[in-house]
């Protein structure tokens, strides 16, 4: 079993053009995990060469302290719209600089998130104390600057969700899916434990056979919000009104319109993600100016507090009758999902 905290390396291979062109058309960006005793990025070229009547090359490796697992997925995301099929993304007539940049880039941000990580680790394993902290500037510059950026997220997720529901609406009054854009996802009924509603009725049983927990709950100060338009609680209305005439969703093919939607939306969803990135280090950060305190005051809350839980597992067998009767059921769905990339020509 791999383990996504990992570090490691972050390989471009690229083909080698047959008339000499020195930027190849794609590039493959994988990673090599530090615990893979032995291999490297030159192991991996070899692996992908085989059956592969162009020539592969190693273009350039980035390695990292941070969670390469991480790095790939945050690299892969911001660079969604470039990608062809799994790994390999098309390259334009800068070759792969751009991409190695966006990746050094994140890989700077990640890193420096790591270096938090053990004691924020500590700090949240730990109740708060209940004091709130007096103001400085250097919070206050740094609540300016997570404002600007919450409301930088709200805003391209708003316009995220109205391309989303611009694409499915193009069904009109019915449930539709269209060819390598988008679709509808059903889930089937099921049976989930309701831990809260046991634990209202049954609190001597949670002290004796539950276990303890640090309940985290982070919150910024004035966090800035957002009003939706009208026109987009018109398509949200038009779009749950859609029905299924059939067993499924009725399948379109793409349209110019739906491809320039699908286009937006990539562009949008790949933005985010450093927007993220930025977020959860200023998050990061507020977390240790609040230390061991449960807030500063005017800037952010990180309130920390012990809970006990009890689990499926920890009640049987002796109480199956009681998981019997906390275990609900749970209806059958439908979820709607774009595409994250392009499986077409572009």
């Amino acid at each position: 079993m791999t383990d996504s905290s990992t570090p490691g390396s972050l390989y471009f291979i690229t083909e080698r053009d047959p008339f000499g062109d020195p930027n190849g058309s794609y590039v493959k960006i994988g990673l090599v995990r530090e615990n893979e005793t032995g291999r490297s990025s030159f192991d991996r070229l070899l692996e992908h060469q085989t059956g592969n009547p162009r020539i592969l090359v190693v273009a350039d490796s980035l390695t990292t302290t941070a969670p390469i697992s991480e790095l790939e997925a945050s690299v892969h995301q911001q660079l969604a719209r470039h990608r062809v099929s799994g790994e390999w993304f098309r390259a334009g007539g800068e070759g792969i600089r751009p991409f190695v940049d966006v990746a050094e880039a994140i890989r700077r941000e990640l890193e420096h998130l790591h270096t938090h990580s053990s004691a924020l680790e500590t700090l949240a394993a730990t109740e708060d104390t209940g004091e709130e902290l007096l103001l400085d500037s250097e919070a206050n510059d740094m609540h300016h600057e997570m404002v600007g950026v919450v409301r930088a997220i709200k805003e391209r997720k708003q316009k995220l969700n109205r391309v989303a529901l611009e694409l499915q609406s193009l069904g009109g009054t019915e449930t539709s899916d269209i060819e390598g854009i988008c679709g509808h996802h059903y889930t089937n009924a099921g049976r989930r434990f309701d831990s809260s509603g046991f634990a209202q009725a049954y609190p001597d049983l949670i002290s004796e056979l539950g276990s303890s927990r640090i309940k985290s709950r982070f919150s910024l100060r004035q966090a800035p919000t957002l009003t939706p338009s009208a026109d987009m609680e018109l398509l949200k209305e038009l779009c749950a009104a859609q029905s299924i005439a059939g067993s499924k969703p009725l399948k379109l093919a793409r349209s110019s319109r739906a491809e320039a939607l699908h286009a937006d939306w990539i562009e949008l969803h790949s933005g985010l993600h450093p927007l993220k990135q930025k977020e959860d280090l200023l998050e990061a950060r507020m977390k240790l100016l609040c230390g061991p305190a449960a807030a500063v005051k005017g800037i952010c809350s990180w309130k920390r507090t012990t809970i006990r839980t009890i689990s499926q597992k920890e009640l049987l067998p002796s109480h199956q009758e009681l998981v019997d009767a906390f275990t609900k059921p749970t209806a059958s769905s439908w979820s709607f999902k774009v595409n994250p990339w392009r499986p077409y020509r572009f």
